[in-house]
């Protein structure tokens, strides 16, 4: 059954489209910044992807290409062409996954509570090699941390207090030791690696080539009294960081990279669950009412004050999509916010019906992906205001639609399998939803065919650009992404 939204619009303002196919690890990124230029259009979301899973997940569903993986908190990863629906492969780690896994062109990387990081062949699921926590007791191993990849190396903390760095092989490069367990406290950039441990400091190391030397670290004036539940930000020349201390005193602080000097410090209502940045401005979501407005002369801000969000309650930090950022509710109400971030303004607000976001928010290719703890994965997509419902990974029914060439000039065959005779409309749509071509014809089942000459109803040729091509037939609907490049 497709899923509904509430669906209120109060204002849309210029779109601009980047393709950004790729959403790697936590956040988009090793810095966190949660940011993608991808577009979305607040007016037309829908469902465009749902997959059942064997158990629900607290890390990130993350995308390469048009794969999406997805790694449950009992295990369970899967590897699923998102626009098909197609299930690729699925694969059983012991020791069941909490942090989100990373990503490059040819592995999947993922941290287990056994104290293991294997690295999958992002093709076939097939183990590529693993690397175990040593001389440690069980309970000091488990790894919820995020991975990390930046440069050909992966960064990564344990509940045993140490950093790791391993290159993409699985060679291990070096360990830096803090006094606490490490949850999911770690940024990189370049060759800085920020790290917040429960141990209450805030270490800034350099990661040397060979191993790594500690530039700066902030201690808590008690030891083990102020603890970091969010992953750090590094934005520009700034970090950005929240704690606890005595599970009383709630705050944001503002780091110089160049050293542990606070720059800025803020009282929150609650715990701040993580960051989202570009330029000199921050956004963050908290687990209470997020209607703190902060400024200062770095031009670094909190999202704006206002009723509408004012009854958000999030387990995971916003995102950044072109001129909107995405915040969530995990509680009543459960909904996604699409606010624009240059007036505060909210430009939709999804209600969720019989869902609870569980894990962080991806960003790709126009839609977001997210986990429920009712063992989903859910995609909304901007497409032109229509999905694919209730996609089933695996069947060949879900199979029915491509272009070749693609990229394209001046031509392309839409090719689609139809499993029954009847009707078929191809229509075209251009990236802010107005259709430019259509045509419907009855076909035989099988595999057929329509070609487009990439101009419009009157014939006027298209300029260069993406195209989404929508299939509607007896059985079925399917959309296809394509680029005409004259």
């Amino acid at each position: 059954m497709k899923h509904r939204y509430n669906l209120i619009v109060i204002m849309l303002v210029g779109l601009v489209f980047v393709a950004n196919a790729n959403w790697p690890e936590f956040q988009g990124g090793s810095a966190n910044n949660g940011y993608s230029a991808t577009f979305i259009n607040p007016l037309a979301l829908d469902t465009i992807f749902k997959m059942q899973l064997a158990s629900y997940m607290n890390a990130s569903p993350i995308v390469m290409g048009d794969t999406l993986y997805a790694a449950c908190t009992e295990g369970q990863v899967y590897a699923v062409h998102y626009k098909t629906g197609r299930l690729l492969w699925q694969k059983d780690l012991p020791g069941g996954i909490e942090g989100s896994p990373a990503a490059d062109a040819k592995r999947l990387y993922l941290g287990a509570r056994n104290g293991v990081v294997y690295a999958l062949d992002r093709f076939s699921g097939n183990e590529v090699w693993h690397f175990e926590i040593g001389d440690t007791v069980a309970g000091e191993k488990e790894i919820q941390c995020h991975i990390k990849l930046q440069n050909g190396r992966l960064y990564f903390g344990a509940f045993n207090g140490m950093v790791y760095c391993l290159d993409t092989s699985g060679l291990l490069h070096w360990t830096f030791s803090t006094h606490f367990y490490i949850r999911n406290g770690i940024a990189v950039q370049a060759n800085r690696v920020v790290v917040a441990s429960q141990d209450g400091a805030l270490y800034c190391l350099q990661d040397t080539g060979e191993g790594c030397v500690a530039q700066w670290i902030h201690h808590g004036l008690i030891p083990q009294s102020m603890l970091h539940r969010a992953a750090p930000l590094l934005l520009d020349t700034f970090i950005i960081e929240s704690y606890v201390e005595a599970e009383l005193s709630h705050k944001l602080r503002v780091f110089s990279v160049n050293g542990p000097t606070i720059l800025q410090e803020m009282a929150t209502d609650l715990n701040a669950n993580g960051f989202a940045g570009v330029g000199h401005h921050f956004y963050y979501d908290h687990q209470g009412c997020n209607d703190t407005t902060w400024k200062n002369m770095y031009s670094i801000v909190a999202i704006p004050a206002g009723d509408y969000l004012s009854l958000l309650r999030s387990n995971a930090p916003p995102i950044i999509m072109g001129a909107w950022t995405i915040h969530h509710s995990s509680v009543y109400p459960k909904a996604i916010l699409i606010v624009d971030r240059l007036t505060g303004k909210v430009a939709a607000n999804l209600a969720l019906s019989g869902y609870s976001i569980s894990s962080p928010l991806c960003a790709s290719d126009e839609a977001l992906f997210f986990g429920t703890y009712e063992k989903w994965v859910l995609g909304l997509g901007s497409r032109y205001g229509t999905g694919v419902s209730s996609v089933k990974p695996g069947t060949e029914a879900n199979q029915v639609l491509e272009a070749f060439p693609n990229p394209f000039n001046p031509k392309t065959a839409i090719k689609f399998l139809l499993a029954k005779d009847g009707p078929v409309t191809v229509t075209v749509f251009n990236v802010k939803g107005q259709q430019v071509w259509a045509n419907t014809k009855v076909f035989k089942s099988g595999h057929r065919s329509i070609l487009w000459n990439a101009k419009d109803g009157s014939g006027k040729a298209l300029p260069t650009g993406v195209y989404f091509v929508k299939l509607n037939s007896i059985d079925k609907v399917a959309v296809l992404r394509v680029v005409l490049a004259r």
